[in-house]
């Protein structure tokens, strides 16, 4: 949904069939520890354009960005 405005830690810990994420909120402030990690190294995020550096940020900073992923 547009509203989100977490995402919890480790939401989608592990789950390595995830391959495409959306996020569509311009409202996200926090992503907890882990919450993507160990998923599909090569997952692709879609985010809201005036938010793409912001959102790759908070995926580091909750350690579940890896260098072979993708925000667009």
């Amino acid at each position: 949904p547009s509203n989100i405005t977490s995402i919890e830690k480790q939401a989608f810990y592990k789950c390595k069939n995830i391959k495409s994420i959306v996020i569509k909120s311009n409202k996200l402030k926090n992503i907890k520890n882990k919450a993507f990690a160990l998923i599909n190294k090569k997952a692709k995020f879609d985010v809201p354009n005036n938010k793409i550096n912001n959102y790759k940020k908070l995926l580091k900073t909750s350690k579940s960005y890896k260098n072979t992923m993708k925000v667009k």
